[in-house]
């Protein structure tokens, strides 16, 4: 939450598919990075699921092999979504991403 001067307070929310949205973003114009600034509120337990949506607005038919529960799953989102939009951009085509626990 961020409170500006004249108390306007705003929220900001993120699921898998803006997260992955922010991810191509920066990749597509050339920006350093991406930041995720308070990472405790990602789902280290595992409770949450990865939207199936994710990476719908990425080229191409990509289904999502996710398992169910996973732990840190918007970190797990970033990560995935660096190497779909590299893959993107080189010219490949993704068809399916796999976000699962390691074992």
């Amino acid at each position: 939450m961020a409170t500006f001067s004249n108390n306007i307070e705003t929220i900001v929310t993120d699921n898998s598919r803006t997260m992955a949205n922010k991810v191509r973003f920066a990749i597509q114009r050339g920006l350093g990075g991406v930041a995720a600034i308070d990472i405790t509120l990602d789902d280290f337990i595992g409770n949450c699921n990865i939207d199936s949506d994710t990476f719908d607005d990425f080229k191409g038919d990509i289904s999502l092999d996710v398992t169910e529960h996973i732990d840190f799953s918007l970190l797990r989102v970033i990560n995935k979504a660096i190497d779909v939009t590299l893959d993107e951009l080189a010219g490949k085509v993704v068809s399916i991403v796999s976000i699962t626990t390691p074992k």
